[in-house]
């Protein structure tokens, strides 16, 4: 049987862990069917919470791109764009 204390510590984690999903906020211009100037590099900024791991996915990348996210939240990610081709995906 596991002890009390340590039955709240699981559930203690659990639940910071829950909350620690961030909401990431890009800008009005990152939409549906937009146009990516191809065999360039593409800045993504946007905000999340202080301190948290940002990820970038997308369809022509062989690798996500990471960052973090400054104490004010903001954040900027670098995306090298594919020659030609699409459509793709960018989450």
């Amino acid at each position: 049987m596991i002890d009390i204390k340590l039955k709240h510590l699981l559930l203690g984690v659990a639940a910071c862990s829950i909350s620690m999903q961030a909401e990431i906020v890009l800008p009005g211009i990152y939409t549906d069917n937009m146009v990516l100037q191809r065999n360039s590099t593409v800045t993504v900024p946007g905000t999340a919470a202080p301190g948290a791991q940002v990820t970038m996915r997308a369809d022509w990348l062989a690798a996500p791109v990471s960052g973090k996210a400054d104490r004010n939240g903001k954040f900027s990610l670098e995306l090298e764009t594919p020659d030609y081709g699409g459509p793709t995906r960018l989450y």
